[in-house]
C-alpha cells in the first residue's frame, strides 16, 4: 500500500554508521549518545523530502561523542 499511492512513501536509508543522530528523526535503542553506530529501523516519511510519518530507532556509540 505504501508503494501504490502518489508519490509513494520511502524509508531514510541514508543515515549510516559513524552519521550524527538526528532526535528529530530517530528515537534512540539502548544507549544514549551523539553518533549512530547502527539503525534498528528507518525514518519512514510520507513522500520523499516530506514530513515524518514514524520515527526511525538507532543504537549509538557508546563513548563516543563527535
Amino acid at each position: 500500500m505504501m508503494v501504490v499511492q502518489g508519490p509513494p512513501m520511502c524509508f531514510d536509508w541514508s543515515t549510516k554508521e559513524g552519521s550524527q543522530f538526528d532526535a528529530n528523526l530517530y528515537k534512540q535503542y539502548t544507549t544514549s549518545g551523539k553518533v549512530v553506530e547502527f539503525v534498528v529501523w528507518p525514518t519512514l516519511f510520507l513522500h520523499n523530502d516530506g514530513p515524518v510519518i514514524a520515527k526511525g530507532v538507532a543504537q549509538h556509540i557508546v563513548g563516543k561523542t563527535s
